[in-house]
This record gives structure tokens, C-alpha cells and sequence, in this order.
């Protein structure tokens, strides 16, 4: 992306990056399956791949559980989210709603 439009780097601030803990989960989030709209039914190891995904890292508590990269995607490699960051954010914050989290 570098390469296609101006960027600028983001300081992180001093000292190095937090260190976080594994707790490998991968075959256990691998064989979940769901249902989709067609009534097909898939693993989500399978959906990630169906779906072209670059990669998906999942934390739990503070902890790495899954982590997979796909295609050109590696873990020491920037990657481009664009515009799909706000429907992380916008899922993950109708989701906390519907569960009633509140900040209060």
C-alpha cells in the first residue's frame, strides 16, 4: 500500500511492544461449524479460506488463541484493513450493546 499512496509511520511510543501470552486454541476454533444462509454447513477454517481472508489473529482475555495467515499475509508483514476496520468496530460495538455492556 506504501508503495500506491502516501503513508506515515505511527509512533508507538517509548519502549518496545507488549509481549502477549499464547494459549493455542486452533484445533478446537478450526472444527467449529455454522450453518450458512444456503443451509450449507462449513467449518471456519474452511469459511476462512472460502472467504479470501488475509489473516485473523483472535484474543481472549488478553491471550492469542488462533492465529492463521493466508496468501502473501505474514505475521512481520503490514496489512491494509482500509474502510472494513469500521465494520469490525461497528459490529463489535452493536454486539456489546446487544449484551448490555455498559461503561457506567
Amino acid at each position: 500500500m506504501r508503495e500506491l499512496r502516501q503513508t506515515v509511520n505511527v509512533w508507538r511510543g517509548r519502549g518496545g511492544p507488549s509481549q502477549l501470552e499464547r494459549s493455542d486454541k486452533s484445533s478446537e476454533i478450526d472444527a467449529l461449524t455454522f450453518t450458512d444462509i444456503d443451509g450449507r454447513t462449513h467449518r471456519f477454517d474452511e469459511a476462512l479460506i472460502d472467504t479470501y481472508a488475509d489473516g485473523i489473529l483472535v484474543l481472549h482475555r488478553g491471550r492469542i488463541i488462533y492465529e492463521r495467515y493466508f496468501g502473501a499475509l505474514e505475521p512481520h508483514l503490514q496489512h491494509s484493513c482500509q474502510s472494513i476496520t469500521k465494520s469490525y468496530a461497528g459490529t463489535l460495538a452493536a454486539a456489546l450493546v446487544h449484551e448490555g455492556f455498559s461503561t457506567t
